[in-house]
């Protein structure tokens, strides 16, 4: 077992103690801002109102963040309590940016304008553009920050649990050699993409495509159409390579249980020696520890890596 540690916090900054832990789960997701933590546990009174959560794992800190569900219900000898909590990256999706046009912009003025005061640490580093960045009415700080860095510099970024803002990668290789419970390999043709028509600002019809010959070899001919005639030019290509990305990001998976709290991070890369399966390589897309009557168990959730072939025609 894990020496699993979670502390609690009310709204004079109190710490409180857990009586008995029954269980948790510590969620963390590629395409969420967030992680999530759920516990449930005893607690011998009425709780006082929770405002923050941390945990840590082996003396690491691996969440911090905010609760936003409290119940207790009562039994025998107090209470049966329940905590949801999402991390420190709320702050960030949960506050509306200012509405502003940007002139040659970096990170660092996004930033700095919608963020510097919240708390966290800036590890972006220098990335900006020299064309014109808008953040409308109604985008988030973090969406306004992870626009700009996805469309400069093809990055997503991420909150960690000490707070920095960082791009979102990692440099990890992690065998896992521990018992596995449960692995499945899914292949998902219903949502993949194979080609985008489009149009742009002067033109009257659909005459672009962007097509993605791999997806095209796997007998997958799903199309979208999209107006482009407001995307910049220099956001374009990242706008079309989202899209494709974004559809096609579980189109091959693999999802494995493996016994005990295992040490991966989001974007890690994975290996796992299967006996069927053989040598299976990709990197980690959703995290989920999980502790209770069943024991304590890690579910990952692993996309393999491939080249999408994509190319841009004119159709005459």
């Amino acid at each position: 077992m894990a020496d699993v540690i979670i502390s609690l916090f009310d709204l004079e900054e109190k710490e409180i103690e857990i009586d008995e832990l029954i269980s948790y789960e510590l969620c963390s997701d590629l395409d969420a801002a967030c992680d999530a933590l759920k516990i449930s546990f005893l607690y011998k009174k009425a709780l006082p109102e929770i405002y923050r959560v941390e945990a840590s794992v082996n003396g690491k800190r691996v969440f911090f963040g905010y609760a936003d569900t409290q119940r207790e219900n009562e039994c025998s000898n107090g209470f049966v309590c329940f905590i949801y909590a999402r991390s420190s990256a709320c702050l960030l999706t949960d506050i509306e940016a200012k509405p502003f046009t940007y002139y040659s912009p970096s990170a660092a003025s996004i930033w700095k304008r919608n963020a510097e005061d919240l708390g966290f640490e800036y590890k972006l580093g220098d990335i900006y553009c020299e064309d014109e960045y808008q953040i409308s009415k109604g985008t988030s700080v973090f969406g306004a920050i992870q626009g700009f860095v996805l469309y400069a510099a093809g990055e997503s970024i991420r909150i960690t649990p000490q707070n920095c803002v960082e791009i979102m990668k990692s440099n990890n290789s992690v065998e896992i050699k521990g018992d596995i419970l449960e692995l499945k390999r899914v292949i998902n043709r219903a949502n993949a993409l194979s080609k985008i028509t489009y149009k742009l600002n002067s033109d009257k019809d659909y005459i672009y495509t962007r097509e993605s010959e791999f997806i095209k070899s796997r007998k997958i001919t799903s199309g979208v159409m999209k107006n482009l005639s407001s995307v910049e030019d220099w956001q374009r290509d990242r706008v079309l390579e989202s899209i494709m990305l974004s559809a096609n990001s579980e189109y091959y998976t693999y999802e494995i249980t493996v016994a005990g709290f295992e040490c991966v991070e989001l974007m890690d890369e994975i290996k796992v020696k299967s006996r069927m399966f053989g040598l299976i390589k990709g990197f980690a897309f959703s995290i989920m520890h999980i502790m209770d009557e069943n024991g304590e168990r890690t579910r990952l959730k692993i996309r393999v890596s491939f080249d999408l072939e994509e190319r841009t025609n004119v159709v005459e």
